[in-house]
């Protein structure tokens, strides 16, 4: 799989978010370098997948990360979760005051309670 670095610069009074894409790191680097050390709205982007522009307003944040990384990151906190929501759904099953049903999936109307 092609690795793809992205720049992500968040500025202006909206916090508005530019992302550019670099095919390796170190040209992702290079250009957050540049970018870091130029004054607002003399440096113009363009990125190896032919996105341009030019930040021109107040710069909140710049940053440079690996895509495949960020989303084998995204799948582990969605596992984590999931985990996470199944150990509690196990404890709100087994605690008396949440299981007033008797047995019966919440929202069920049964006509005589378990005894």
């Amino acid at each position: 799989m092609t690795e793809i670095h992205v720049l992500t610069i968040t500025h202006g009074p909206m916090a508005t978010q530019e992302s550019f894409f670099y095919k390796t790191k170190d040209r992702a680097r290079e250009q957050r370098v540049a970018f870091e050390t130029s004054q607002p709205g003399e440096f113009d982007f363009e990125d190896d997948f032919g996105n341009a522009g030019m930040i021109a307003s107040t710069v909140h944040s710049v940053r440079q990360s690996n895509m495949e990384l960020s989303l084998a990151l995204q799948g582990e906190q969605s596992l984590i979760q999931a985990r996470e929501q199944a150990k509690l759904q196990r404890r709100a099953q087994s605690d008396p005051t949440l299981n007033l049903t008797g047995g019966a999936p919440l929202g069920a109307v049964t006509p005589f309670p378990k005894r």
